[in-house]
């Protein structure tokens, strides 16, 4: 072959060209130039075909390059063409970029290179091969999910405007892949970047995917992934698909509910709404000129239950008021009801969110309701035949809620002279007249009926109402029942213990002693002597025994105040009252000596509000019942245990506001002072009865109950306040706060000691003026104190130095100190012998009051935080801040 040019120079070779390849890929590596894809189908005969054209000058032979290295393939060349057509063996290609060229051979010698051309190959589709073939015409190994959120509940506008994640995943992904979603039939298509490699990645669907979608409750979405190569997945299967709800309407902001002024929570009380009361409609934040409101009443009773109501313009604030009427809480009474309002505004409507209102029952025992009473008892307890001639008369005002239609049951019950139950009927299921609702009920109590009943005995006028007459004998209400004792000529003289039996312990103080003595017509037998005996073993306040003489009040009552048991355990007794010549006896127990042992009262003493605060342990005077408490804003707790079995009696008294607490003289009362909270409480221990006490002051800390168990005093940082409880009064004092206080045995002072950094203050003060009457800084601190049962000397533990101070009651200066190991909760046996205080080591020890020396320790089972020693001495009782266990200890 001759060749016609010399100069390779001029010689031009075309770069080899790859049938069926992909243009215009993409690589990231820069020496790789103008590459094209090879889509894996151009390998199906195992082989792919690289095509040169023929070089001019025309070649002796051409060589192939791959990678930059020669390789022997077959070839062919076409006769008409001239073109070589190389077959490179499939497995010769590697992942990625592959580069050809071929290099033009001449027997001149004149050797001619082509350009390189660059394809870019890949050896596994996208998402490889199906990993389950069960012919579902899709392909499992794509990966598809959506947010929970999206799945359960679907997609709105404001999601879809936020835009949703679609999480893909699937093996052999690469750069510039192009993932095409069907948005149920819209096609977004998303192309991989560099970040999405690796692992699942996310493709936000925007507004547009939902929209070309389509509103659907069934939207379908899957996808299909093409590479840029040219493959795309296996037989060009798809993705699992997801069906959701897509819902892209633009919702409608309702206006905000109607609302009750003033009232908390959702219950409408109906005494407290005796007037009805007012549904507002508050329109502000949307008012426009000419707006007009209505309220709309649902599931309310038929009639007035169910009111109607007109548009009307809001009010200068923008606001409208509906009003519902005292028939309407009547109608609706224990039912739900639920009020929107409709806002008419440019001729159209639309309706609010909704206020759902409970309608309470009536509840006729309130103090807003009046009771029946005879007129004849001229405003006492009594109805005296003696003082009256002819008939009774059975009055009652008006009531809340009265109405027409509406149907009374007067009755006057009591124990007949035949020694059984006795009712008169005054009037049965009677409608009430329209004089009845406007002045109220005046009805005959026949003077025959009233002379069958016994005398001296009770009688009680009841008066029921049918509020919604005819519907069911529920809406029938009972109003308070009013008593009286009847009273007749003939009666004898009565005298009666009130609260008997009786019940202590060992060495306890009894409650007060109670007596009635009434005369033969029921009158109080006032100012008359009665005589008590007690047994030899027992000896009143003042020291004696034996029988003892008494005078009854003005309203024929006594009291004897102060006995105090023997120390003979598991013993029964016989209290004696005379009056002229008769006597009455009551039963008098001695328990046994109290359980030792440990007991669960299932809870912590401790504060949730204040970490520094703990409640306490304390021990009725009679030594029967047990206290522990956990003080607390609204959730306090307090536990009540039987002395004698180690048991919680009946249920904890919970959700109390209370700080501290006090036990009553008569072992009954418990008084305690409140945690942020403008009131106290008195609980009644015998009854379970909880009255509370309004208080101008918010804060409160210890308290103590004065000797006659009237007053209780209540000290706080700001000061001491005085609380009356028979009257339910609380009265500030002019004198200085404090942290302690503590009540002289013989209850003419009250000891109070006050620590805050170094402000200290310890003050004796004078119950008879409540008025300072000593006043003292100490050096010392003090977080518990205990005074002895002569009066005389005050114990205070002095944990800063590690001292056990010894004070003067009166000059309430030290006169001597002990020195021991970390010093906490003290408590004094009533017989004034030993001083027991919580020490180290989950230790409380016991100090002897005359050589002030320890002389006994006891392991307890934690951090103490209460101590109180029962009235025998014999046992030691210990709260724990961290446990929630009481334990009694063996002292002797």
């Amino acid at each position: 072959m001759s060749d016609i040019s010399s100069e390779s120079g001029v010689l031009a070779l075309s770069p080899l060209k790859v049938p069926g390849s992909t243009p215009g890929v993409k690589s990231e590596d820069p020496k790789v130039i103008d590459p094209v894809g090879v889509p894996l189908v151009l390998t199906a005969g195992r082989h792919l075909k690289v095509v040169a054209d023929p070089p001019f000058p025309a070649a002796d032979s051409l060589e192939l390059h791959h990678n930059g290295v020669r390789i022997t393939v077959p070839f062919t060349v076409d006769p008409d063409t001239k073109r070589t057509t190389f077959e490179v063996p499939r497995a010769r290609l590697r992942e990625g970029a592959n580069s050809f060229h071929y290099l033009a051979r001449r027997l001149s010698g004149n050797d001619d290179t082509s350009p390189t051309q660059w394809t870019l190959y890949s050896l596994n589709l996208p998402g490889g091969d199906d990993p389950i073939n069960d012919d579902k015409d899709i392909h499992e190994g794509l990966g598809i999910d959506l947010p929970e959120d999206v799945k359960q509940n679907g997609v709105d506008l404001e999601e879809a405007e936020r835009g949703v994640p679609l999480t893909v995943s699937y093996a052999f992904a690469k750069l510039h892949d192009v993932v095409t979603v069907d948005c149920n039939g819209f096609p977004f298509k998303y192309t991989v970047t560099k970040d999405d490699l690796g692992g699942a990645f996310d493709i936000l669907l925007s507004k547009a995917a939902f929209v070309g979608g389509g509103n659907s409750p069934g939207f379908k979405i899957f996808y299909t992934v093409n590479d840029q190569l040219g493959n795309d997945t296996q037989n060009s299967l798809p993705s699992p698909a997801l069906s959701i709800k897509v819902d892209l309407t633009p919702k409608v902001e309702l206006a905000p509910a109607p609302f009750v002024p003033a009232l908390v929570g959702n219950v409408i009380y109906p005494n407290k709404h005796t007037t009805g009361f007012v549904v507002r409609v508050d329109w502000a934040k949307g008012f426009k000129p000419g707006d007009k409101a209505k309220l709309v009443v649902r599931g309310g009773a038929v009639g007035a239950g169910t009111p109607v109501f007109t548009f009307v313009a809001f009010n200068a604030n923008y606001r409208a008021n509906f009003q519902l009427t005292p028939a309407f809480i009547l109608a609706n009474a224990g039912l739900s009801v639920a009020f929107t309002w409709v806002l008419l505004s440019g001729g159209k409507e639309t309706e609010s969110q909704p206020l759902t209102l409970t309608i309470d029952s009536v509840n006729v025992t309130d103090p807003n309701f009046p009771t029946p009473e005879i007129v004849e008892a001229y405003g006492t307890n009594t109805v005296d035949l003696r003082a009256f001639t002819g008939d009774a008369h059975i009055v009652c005002a008006s009531w809340p809620f009265i109405g027409a239609g509406q149907k009374i049951w007067l009755h006057v019950l009591g124990a007949g002279k035949d020694g059984n139950s006795k009712t008169v009927a005054i009037a049965v299921g009677k409608t009430l007249t329209s004089t009845e609702i406007q002045n109220g009920l005046d009805y005959v109590l026949p003077r025959k009926e009233l002379e069958l009943f016994e005398p001296g005995k009770e009688l009680r006028v009841r008066l029921r109402v049918d509020f919604h007459p005819n519907e069911n004998a529920n809406t029938i209400k009972t109003f308070t029942l009013k008593r009286y004792t009847l009273v007749t000529a003939g009666m004898k003289a009565t005298l009666e213990f009130l609260n008997a039996p009786y019940r202590i312990a060992p060495m306890g103080r009894l409650t007060d002693i109670l007596l009635k003595l009434v005369d033969e017509n029921g009158e109080f037998i006032k100012e008359k002597s009665v005589w008590v005996t007690l047994p030899t073993t027992f000896n009143y306040a003042d020291g004696t025994t034996g029988k003892r003489e008494f005078k009854t009040d003005l309203f024929g009552k006594l009291k004897v105040r102060g006995v105090r048991g023997s120390d003979v355990p598991n013993s029964t007794y016989t209290i004696k009252a005379e009056y002229d010549g008769k006597a009455v006896t009551a039963k008098l127990d001695i328990t046994h000596r109290g359980k030792v042992g440990v007991l669960d009262v299932g809870f912590t003493p401790d504060s949730p509000s204040l970490s520094w605060l703990f409640g306490r342990v304390s021990i009725s005077p009679d030594g029967t019942k047990i206290l522990v408490n956990k003080p607390d804003s609204g959730n306090g707790l307090l536990a009540v245990i039987d002395a004698a079995t180690l048991q919680v009696v009946g249920e904890r008294m919970e959700k109390l506001n209370a700080y501290n607490f006090d036990v009553g003289p008569d072992s009954d009362q418990v008084f305690t002072s409140s945690l942020f909270s403008y009131s106290r409480l008195v609980i009644d221990l015998s009854s379970g009865e909880q009255t509370q006490i309004r208080i101008a002051r918010h804060n409160s800390g210890a308290c103590v109950f004065n000797l006659e168990g009237t007053h209780a005093y209540v000290i706080s940082f700001d000061g001491m306040a005085k609380t009356d409880i028979a009257l339910k009064r609380d009265a500030a004092l002019q004198l200085p706060g404090g942290d302690l206080l503590v009540l002289a045995p013989d209850g003419k002072h009250i000891f109070t000691f006050h620590t805050y950094f170094y402000d200290r203050k310890f003050v004796s003060i004078s119950t008879s003026n409540d008025s300072v009457v000593k006043r003292v800084v100490p050096t010392w601190d003090a977080r518990s104190l205990v005074i002895s049962p002569d009066g005389k000397r005050i114990y205070a533990d002095d944990l800063s130095n590690q001292k056990i101070r010894i004070v003067d009651s009166q000059t309430l200066l030290v006169t001597d100190s002990v020195d021991v190991n970390n010093p906490g909760e003290l408590a004094l046996s009533p017989d004034g012998r030993l001083l027991f205080f919580a020490s180290e080591g989950a230790t409380v020890k016991a100090l002897d009051t005359v050589s002030l020396k320890v002389v006994k320790t006891f392991a307890v089972a934690g951090d103490p935080c209460s101590l109180v020693v029962s009235p025998d001495s014999s046992r030691l009782y210990v709260a724990y801040k961290n446990k929630s266990i009481v334990t009694a200890i063996q002292v002797e």
